[in-house]
């Protein structure tokens, strides 16, 4: 009698070995019946035990494999990983063994590669009469990574690697056995080799009756979906919950893991062509409101729709960016640990790197007059910052719109015009004033910012009181020269989240005066150093309450003006909702406003 003896060293790859071993088999071609069956479905045949072992994993999808029983070195199999060797497999290829492959081995070598390909060492011959007969159940993913890694895929390792019915290891073997006998002869001793140290126990899942109604979206009874389950042979039994009962997976229904899994199997029992379509959607009002860092901001679509309407065309650009357009504005940002690569490995911190991209693109394509904008997320790490979704990152709201072109389309009547500061400086007014943006002032860039690297000297950074909202002005021509940008380029940054934290006063109405105004121009030469913000406020202190409002309308420097001195020209609008006002109680006011300029600003009166 002629046995065998199995041992498992990595049962968590090798759950299940069944083994059985043959004596005195007659080799010899198969019936022309088999080789039929076998040619029809694309396998050739080879000989009788090898197609008979084909044959059972076609019918009934348990993969098995035949060693020669005189070519196992002591009679000995192990299965086992660690070898770092070259394997020829049955294809008479040198495939390269790696640590982490699971290998069929006896005593001395390598036999086979686990799940995927035996070898040629033990390959079944016309010489071979004793055989040994394997039915075993192999991890799935350990299969396939072998399979991957080697680049080999045989009927056996497709099945493997989607997973088998472990059950069904011993019901395999005695199949192949008792068609190997009929067909060919042989002996069999009662000795069966069965290693499963560690069953498998069978997946209990709890099934829903009215969440599996939701999600089908049809009314299905109770006792129905119960059937169901019968039916495909899972055992079933009522949970604590009476709304549910508790599933029994069988082990050969590898597919299924969740509920949601057996859910889909009641809908494809039921016939989805039977399941009438839903369109309708229920919204539950009653849940608690978002938290205020999750909203989206009350600004964002009226700002949207302010621009649209004004002209400008919008920009919806990926908030995710490669490092080296992170760098630009920022020297901290917030990294992608598995990015799709380099491109889209950062977060941005800014979205002025995408904007400028946008404004590069367009000038490729012809497009020279823009007025682009985009509202969006920016990332910063942050830390102890509170009311933040995620832990140190703080996810702020940003406009940013570019300006480049011609203030107007070319059309005859209308000069060309390029854009300027003053053009730019002008629509953020009008924006801040659309957002009712109080006390407003424009400063300098100072030099602790990384703005600065940005924006020119014709820049500005834009405050309300003493709290930075944004930055406006002209790019750098380095920064342009990065981005393929020729022409000169004008950009406002504003943080809405910030602007969304600013106390908006409350309107008051002010009736239209009756009574005709009366306006007076001032011309005053000031050294160059005196800005035209130091002379209004001067000229707004010392009015009255008849001076409603003060404009710049002239700056002139050349002849008749000295070097270090310049000329500049106020509007005075003075009204009054009482009466019509006199000559005499607007001189008044006129000769304070002068006096005080002249002394406070060395200036002269232009006559």
């Amino acid at each position: 009698m002629k046995t065998i003896s199995v041992k498992i060293n990595n049962p968590e790859l090798c759950p299940r070995y069944t083994a059985r071993v043959i004596e005195n088999v007659k080799m010899q071609s198969s019936p022309m019946w088999l080789q039929n069956t076998l040619n029809n479905i694309g396998l050739r045949p080879k000989n009788i035990v090898v197609d008979v072992t084909n044959y059972v994993l076609m019918d009934i999808g348990q993969p098995l494999h035949a060693f020669d029983y005189d070519t196992i070195e002591k009679h000995k199999i192990e299965v086992k990983n660690g070898f770092n060797q070259k394997f020829i497999t049955l294809d008479d290829k040198e495939r390269q063994l790696t640590e982490d492959m699971l290998m069929i081995c006896d005593a001395e070598k390598p036999i086979a590669i686990a799940g995927v390909m035996g070898g040629k060492n033990s390959e079944i011959t016309d010489n071979s009469a004793n055989i040994v007969i394997e039915s075993a159940y192999f991890n799935a993913s350990s299969i396939r990574k072998t399979s991957k890694t080697l680049g080999v895929v045989s009927d056996a390792s497709y099945r493997f690697e989607r997973g088998t019915d472990v059950d069904i290891c011993m019901y395999a073997l005695d199949l192949a056995t008792e068609m190997i006998m009929e067909l060919a002869g042989g002996k069999v001793y009662n000795d069966i080799i069965d290693i499963y140290p560690s069953p498998i126990i069978p997946k209990a899942i709890e099934f829903r009756f009215e969440k599996a109604r939701q999600i089908i979206g049809a009314d299905i009874p109770n006792a129905i979906m119960t059937s169901i389950f019968k039916y495909l042979g899972f055992d079933t039994k009522t949970s604590v919950k009476s709304k549910s009962i508790i599933v029994t997976i069988p082990n050969r229904r590898v597919d299924i893991f969740a509920e949601i899994d057996l859910i889909e199997e009641v809908a494809r029992i039921i016939n989805y062509d039977n399941i009438t379509p839903n369109y309708a959607s229920i919204v539950n009002f009653k849940d608690d409101d978002l938290p205020s860092y999750l909203k989206p901001l009350p600004l964002r679509n009226k700002i949207r729709n302010y621009l649209v309407h004004n002209g400008y065309t919008e920009l919806l650009t990926q908030n995710i960016i490669d490092p080296a357009s992170a760098a630009l504005t920022h020297n901290k940002y917030i990294c992608i640990e598995n990015p799709l690569g380099s491109e889209m490995s950062v977060m941005r911190p800014s979205m002025l790197p995408s904007v400028l991209k946008a404004v590069s693109h367009n000038l490729r394509q012809g497009n020279h007059n823009l007025k682009l904008f985009e509202t969006s997320k920016v990332f910063l790490p942050q830390n102890n910052i509170s009311n933040s979704f995620i832990e140190g990152i703080d996810e702020r709201e940003q406009l940013v719109i570019a300006f480049t072109g011609n203030t107007n389309p070319r059309q005859w009547g209308i000069p060309d015009k390029s854009i300027d500061f003053f053009d730019v400086k002008g629509n953020i007014a009008e924006l801040l004033d659309f957002m009712r943006i109080p006390k407003r002032k424009t400063n300098p860039i100072t030099i602790n910012t990384e703005h600065l690297n940005i924006f020119d000297a014709n820049s500005t950074e834009i405050f309300t009181n003493k709290t930075s909202i944004g930055f406006m002005g002209q790019i750098k021509k380095n920064v342009l020269e990065k981005y393929e940008i020729d022409a000169p380029l004008y950009v406002a940054m504003l943080d809405l989240t910030t602007i969304s934290e600013v106390p908006i006063p409350t309107s008051n109405y002010a009736p239209v005066s009756q009574y005709p105004a009366i306006k007076r121009d001032l011309v005053f030469i000031v050294s160059e150093n005196i800005t035209s913000k130091e002379i209004r406020k001067t000229i707004i202190d010392k009015g009255s309450n008849i001076l409603k409002s003060v404009c710049v309308f002239d700056i002139y420097r050349g002849k008749n003006i000295e070097k270090d001195k310049y000329s500049i020209g106020f509007e005075l609008t003075f009204n009054s909702n009482e009466k019509t006002l006199t000559d005499t109680e607007v001189e008044n006011d006129i000769t304070k406003i002068i006096q005080s300029v002249e002394k406070n600003f060395n200036a002269e009166l232009r006559r």
